[in-house]
């Protein structure tokens, strides 16, 4: 996991209060898995965070935080190869 990717972690553990554990960040590989892994995870710690809410938090990081184009980043597109997280 690169420097980048770490960042991006640490940011989503304090935004939401969750963990992410090394198992669980290597089954993640696009940007929908992270979604969905936010959305989980918020709801196991009885969290009222929308699916939308996540989505626009974490689209909004990405675009502004690592100066991705907003329509690169979709569901479908890879955190490292797309992105150009490592």
């Amino acid at each position: 996991m690169g420097l980048d990717t770490v960042e991006l972690v640490m940011e989503i553990e304090e935004r939401f209060g969750i963990s992410l554990s090394d198992a669980d960040a290597a089954l993640i590989f696009t940007v929908g898995d992270l979604h969905r892994f936010i959305v989980e995870a918020c709801k196991a710690t009885g969290q009222q965070v929308t699916p939308d809410d996540a989505w626009t938090w974490l689209r909004d990081f990405l675009e502004h935080r690592y100066r991705i184009a907003r329509d690169k980043i979709t569901p479908d597109a890879r955190i490292g190869p797309d992105l150009g997280l490592v």
